[in-house]
């Protein structure tokens, strides 16, 4: 097991630090290795894209979604209240979900998927905090070999789950920016496991 940020940083470079962008790069790997858990956002973080863009892509709708995104930033629409905009003008089936994500596969960050192998390697518990959708990120955690249940996201129901070509009627929203600390609220620390998820918290 890597004991510093130095010595982690050369395993991820190869001994080439040139392959690696930051301030200070040794600090960073030693949070790290100092942390219990490590929570990463998914979007333009550990993959390249933004995952409700692709699927508007995807659906012939993204020009759309672009000036609905547009539209709500300019006018201060609430996150939630923008992100249920989207959805409804997408109005997503679940096979067109699935479909999207076997077609246009997420393109994963340089670099990430090394980095959480480390994490693993030293025994750091890895989650996946985003306002994107579960099922959008379960197959990311799938490829990166973290458990579903440390995943904290929006949950879309639909009209009729056991037909996968209904619409989305809506999805179960985190009301995180009433409490920007709501979401690691539902994170605890057990001196006998580390870092754990609570299962019954409100990201289903």
């Amino acid at each position: 097991m890597m004991a510093t940020g130095e010595e982690m940083m050369i395993a991820m470079s190869d001994g080439n630090r040139k392959t690696l962008i930051g301030n200070d790069i040794p600090l960073a790997m030693e949070s790290f290795l100092k942390a219990d858990c490590v929570c990463f956002d998914v979007d333009s973080t550990v993959i390249q894209e933004e995952g409700i863009d692709v699927l508007a892509d995807y659906l012939g709708k993204g020009q759309e979604v672009a000036d609905l995104t547009k539209r709500a930033m300019e006018g201060g629409m609430k996150f939630q209240d923008a992100l249920e905009a989207r959805l409804d003008l997408l109005e997503p089936s679940k096979a067109d979900i699935e479909a999207c994500l076997r077609k246009r596969p997420f393109k994963f960050t340089p670099g990430i998927q090394e980095l959480v192998e480390r994490l693993h390697d030293a025994n750091k518990h890895v989650f996946l905090v985003s306002g994107g959708f579960r099922i959008m990120i379960e197959p990311i955690a799938e490829r990166l070999q973290i458990p579903i249940f440390n995943i904290f996201a929006n949950t879309i129901y639909f009209e009729n789950d056991e037909d996968e070509n209904k619409n989305s009627s809506g999805f179960i929203f985190d009301d995180a920016d009433d409490d920007d600390n709501e979401v690691f609220s539902d994170l605890r620390f057990d001196s006998s496991d580390g870092c754990q998820s609570q299962t019954d918290s409100v990201f289903p």
